[in-house]
């Protein structure tokens, strides 16, 4: 649908501090009162994947569980389907899946096609209402493809890197003659950061600051510019080179921001030149909570100060807003809590082969139940991407624009000056779920809806002569089935429909029709409902030669357990009802004598059916024989196996032997948009139209829907038999579970049993609570030959 929806805003709530949190503030309430009255429903959804393996070969399979939060990272249930896809370096999407979502939760597997390249691979995840504002969760992760031809060797292939430094004044902007923090990024063309040695230098040579990286080429210096200087780095390379890179010139107006913290609050203090007194605000966005200050500048400066109990977990906004709610400057804060986690303990730190381990699942730091996934699997010397934890993800990556390395980097307490390298982050990247101005806009243009119950299919009609939309026209969607339910919907101005799919799983053979009675040239399209795939960021893959013999072993293994514990599906339950109900009259044909035609067969035994020629073509109308008796003049719905069928010639030429029952509802039915003087619905022996030839103008395509489930396969050893000792067992995932219950103070117990594969087997473990609660656990043990 093209149309734009208007949506209310219901999530974005100001609430004022008293003006005993820092002197010369007054009230926020002006303010207040407009967000309040003016700002949008924005839907915060978040979403997080988590992968059972950071590395796979072809042929395997990766198991994932999908959580969805809202802001506060509480479980939406705003949207039931989530997009998985993953994209390798080709750009292009290898696979692509609709994940069903219970109240914010979801999991399934996908089997790794065995034609993909070795390389490594973007895993993005996204929801239909989160295209609004081009939020998605991305990571990364490595496929090996042993049955190709190996690359050269990573000298032959390594792309030349190229070393960028960009700087950014705190706030956005810089004022010359006051003392001002830069922050600096220093990364190569893959993202990686770099380790170097810089220095600021003037126009005559002097050197005026000098700086080096803290962390993953993120680092700050404090550097007053001077009026009519210029000024730029020299920075010193490990390989000897050095490289300039210019200092963008600070302004002679505007604002400058300098961010301090206190033990138990935040200061901003506020530069304004040329600049005459006024109010300024300062916007702590919080979705519902959110908070609103107000200062009046003197001389030039004001001040706010934000008490840190005001601040949630995570990244915090700070927008600074002129007397005319104009934003004039951004600032990102990283809050730390007591972070919560998970501790893993396995009943033991070494196993032999098919031996039963139990583990412990302990929650630490919160009086939450959590619900968690936890996975065990080989770690080998295969490459492996680097994890990305839910703490990570939820509180920090998820928040800020462009690539971040080592995102749990930044939650390690082992990390010299922490809190200093999580503020160079802020410093160099900007937020990336909201441009600060559409805060206070009174309107949201959301071009797509949340998928509430179901999956959305959106698509035109159009012209095939010129190919002008066509409006006001009736679309029908449905696949063969024992269980009719079609779609059903009506264009727009533009041409567009929404069809409403509901529980509409697995791939299915879909035929799109309009009526074509009415209009023989309208001509139907489909939009992809996968976004496009974007710029993927480039990494050079390559297998070092200390690897041979783990990839051979586990191509090995691979294959035997696809040939011994092949992953079963599990059938999702079909709704054995029709979306009519009960029938008024319902007709098996075993029944009845058998005539050459349907048509015979209607005209015989059908009394609330009256079939009829006219210029050579058949045409059926209802009669309503109940309260309100009535011949209708109209074409009733007519369904073959749940198909609409438009033309209604073929279907009562069909040999009847074909078809086994016949339903027929003699009465209006409306159904969605529509109403239909009546319903006929012929189901064949076969439920797959036996066939019946569908209209050559009916777009005819192959459309999945939600996934269906697989069931993960967890062989016992308690009690082998014969067989089961002979069979090779060479698992390297031992257990996944998507969700594993953890109450504080009651550890959580699983069981499982080792491989016959030796090596070191890594627990990890991702969850979250109702109240928004995330913690992570980590743990390992050996099995032995």
């Amino acid at each position: 649908m093209n149309k734009k929806i208007l949506y209310p805003l219901c999530l974005l709530s100001l609430c004022c501090l008293s003006t005993g949190y820092a002197q010369g503030q007054t009230s926020a309430g002006d303010l207040e009162k407009q967000v309040i009255e003016g700002a949008l429903n924005r839907g915060s959804e978040k979403i997080y994947v988590h992968l059972d393996r950071p590395t796979y070969l072809v042929g395997e399979t990766a198991w994932f569980k999908i959580s969805l939060t809202d802001e506060k990272l509480r479980p939406s249930g705003l949207s039931s389907i989530a997009y998985l896809e993953f994209i390798g370096a080709d750009q292009r999407a290898a696979i692509q899946e609709k994940i069903e979502l219970k109240n914010g939760k979801g999991s399934g597997a996908v089997p790794i096609p065995a034609d993909l390249p070795s390389g490594y691979y973007q895993v993005r995840s996204y929801t239909n209402w989160m295209k609004n504002f081009a939020h998605s969760f991305e990571t990364s992760i490595c496929i090996i493809n042993p049955f190709q031809p190996r690359d050269p060797s990573p000298a032959e292939t390594r792309e030349e890197k190229t070393v960028d430094v960009r700087f950014f004044p705190e706030g956005g902007q810089a004022l010359t003659g006051l003392p001002h923090k830069y922050a600096f990024k220093a990364q190569q063309n893959d993202g990686t950061g770099i380790d170097f040695k810089g220095r600021v230098v003037d126009e005559t040579g002097k050197v005026v600051a000098r700086f080096a990286p803290l962390l993953h080429g993120l680092g700050h210096f404090i550097f007053q510019p001077e009026a009519a200087k210029t000024y730029h780095a020299e920075v010193a390379l490990e390989n000897g080179s050095t490289q300039r890179f210019p200092l963008e010139a600070a302004a002679n107006e505007g604002y400058a921001t300098r961010l301090t913290e206190q033990p138990a609050q935040l200061e901003l203090t506020v530069n304004l030149r040329n600049r005459p007194d006024r109010s300024l605000y300062l916007l702590l966005y919080d979705a519902e909570k959110s908070k609103a200050f107000q200062a009046h500048t003197n001389n030039g400066k004001a001040g706010f100060t934000i008490p840190k109990s005001v601040l949630r977990p995570g990244v915090n906004v700070l927008v600074l807003l002129d007397e005319s709610l104009k934003p004039v400057s951004e600032r990102l804060y990283f809050h730390e809590s007591t972070p919560a986690s998970v501790l893993p303990k396995p009943a033991s730190t070494r196993f032999k082969k098919r031996s039963h381990v139990t583990l412990a699942l302990e929650s630490v730091q919160t009086s939450d139940t959590l619900e968690a996934s936890v996975a065990v699997f080989l770690s080998d010397s295969l490459p492996e991407s680097a994890p990305l934890s839910i703490n990570a993800y939820l509180l920090l990556t998820s928040e800020l624009k462009g690539y971040i390395e080592g995102p749990d980097d930044y939650f390690d307490p082992t990390q010299p000056r922490l809190a200093e390298a999580r503020d160079n982050l802020m410093l160099t990247h900007g937020w990336r779920r909201y441009r600060p101005e559409d805060l206070l806009a009174k309107n949201l243009e959301a071009a797509y809806l949340p998928e509430l119950e179901g999956h959305l299919i959106r698509g035109r009609v159009f012209s095939a002569g010129n190919g002008a939309p066509l409006a006001n026209r009736a679309v029908f969607a449905a696949y063969p089935t024992a269980s009719p339910m079609p779609w059903v919907a009506i264009t727009d101005d533009n041409g567009r429909f929404l069809l409403e799919t509901g529980r509409f799983y697995g791939p299915r053979e879909l035929v799109v029709q309009a009526n074509y009675r009415l209009d023989s040239t309208a001509r139907i399209s489909l939009e992809n409902p996968f976004l496009e795939p974007g710029n993927i960021r480039n990494r050079t893959f390559s297998l070092p030669a200390t690897a041979n013999s783990d990839l051979l072993k586990r191509s090995i293994n691979m294959q035997t357990q696809n040939s011994y514990f092949p992953y079963k599906r599990t059938p999702i339950q079909p709704d054995s009802s029709t979306f009519y109900g009960r029938p008024d009259y319902r007709y098996y044909l075993d029944d009845y004598t058998r005539f050459p035609t349907v048509e015979e067969v209607f005209r015989e035994y059908v009394p609330a059916v009256n079939v009829r020629i006219k210029n050579g073509r058949f045409y059926s109308r209802i009669i309503e024989t109940g309260f309100h008796k009535q011949y209708f003049t109209e074409d009733p719905l007519i369904l073959l196996d749940g198909i609409p069928v438009i033309e209604s010639d073929p279907l009562f030429r069909m040999d009847p032997l074909k078809i086994k029952r016949a339903d027929v509802i003699n009465r209006m039915y409306y159904l969605g948009p529509l109403a239909f003087p009546g319903i006929i619905s012929c189901h064949t022996y076969t439920n797959d139209l036996s066939g019946f030839e569908i209209d050559s103008k009916a777009l005819i395509v192959a459309y999945k829907g939600a996934m269906e489930k697989r069931e993960f396969f967890n062989p016992r050893y308690e009690n082998p038999s014969k067989n089961s000792l002979r069979r090779p067992d060479f698992r390297n995932l031992l257990y996944w579970g998507p969700s594993v219950t953890i109450v504080p103070g009651q550890p959580a117990q699983l069981d499982f049993f080792t491989s016959d594969q030796a090596g070191r087997y890594k627990i990890v473990v991702q969850a979250i609570s109702p109240n928004g609660t995330t913690a992570s656990g980590f743990s390992q043990f050996e099995t032995m030959d």
